[in-house]
């Protein structure tokens, strides 16, 4: 959103396990007349309405209801959806970008063909769409992009960045903190040892770094410089 239309604001994320039931239409369209939430309208079409320059994001776009896919298909056919109070919503300047899980189940199996592992992968992950996805509504896909697993480099540098935004905020308090590389190869380590993935990044680099420290500021309310060291496989900090 920031980088098509200079604004990271024009951006809405929809996360498609809360529209499992036949109320999801109603959410994002908006509801009938006579319903709670009528004058309202939908949760989609009134954000691209008012945003009509944006990127809509449908996380986990199996889990949807059918029909919402229906809507889908339309939106990239015609380039509008027709919300609640019958006006036509123009998508043509509109990103839509949906992710998917589908697949990764069957390609965690290990592969036993002659094909290499990760063009088995992607053949394993597109059996899967054809399967799940009506050829109409892919036909329609401008790009379909399959992602690798994330490397030990790519695991080192999230947490490093989270460390980052720790000490970015600290930084605006006054307080200057310091770390090193053992520091973020510690959180690493704590990651590959629980067999974790980045996802749970950021709850242990709370429960690790940020928790500690923010009791550590509380007992020394007028510090202005914090560091960190590694002192029998454990973090303290001076």
């Amino acid at each position: 959103a920031k980088y098509f239309y200079g604004n990271e604001k024009a951006f809405i994320q929809l996360n498609m396990s809360e529209y499992q039931d036949k109320t999801g239409i109603s959410k994002l369209l908006g509801a009938n007349a006579g319903y709670v939430g009528y004058e309202e309208g939908g949760l989609l079409t009134e954000f691209v309405r008012e945003n009509p320059n944006c990127v809509v994001l449908f996380d986990e776009i199996e889990k949807c209801d059918p029909k919402i896919l229906d809507v889908l298909l339309h939106i990239l056919d015609e380039g509008y959806a027709t919300d609640n109070l019958n006006r036509e919503i123009d998508f043509t300047h509109t990103i839509l970008v949906m992710t998917s899980n589908m697949g990764h189940g069957k390609k965690s199996k290990r592969s036993m063909g002659f094909l290499p592992q990760e063009t088995a992968a992607v053949e394993s992950y597109k059996e899967s769409l054809k399967k799940h996805l009506r050829p109409e509504l892919l036909a329609r896909i401008d790009e379909i992009i399959f992602f690798n697993n994330l490397e030990d480099q790519h695991l080192l540098k999230i947490v490093n960045q989270e460390l980052s935004l720790i000490q970015d905020r600290l930084a605006t308090r006054g307080i200057e903190w310091s770390y090193n590389t053992s520091t973020s190869k510690y959180i690493f380590n704590e990651i590959k040892q629980k067999n974790t993935h980045a996802r749970h990044i950021k709850n242990l680099v709370k429960s690790l770094i940020q928790v500690p420290l923010s009791q550590f500021i509380v007992k020394n309310r007028n510090i202005e410089k914090i560091s960190v060291k590694i002192v029998d496989k454990t973090l303290t900090f001076h």
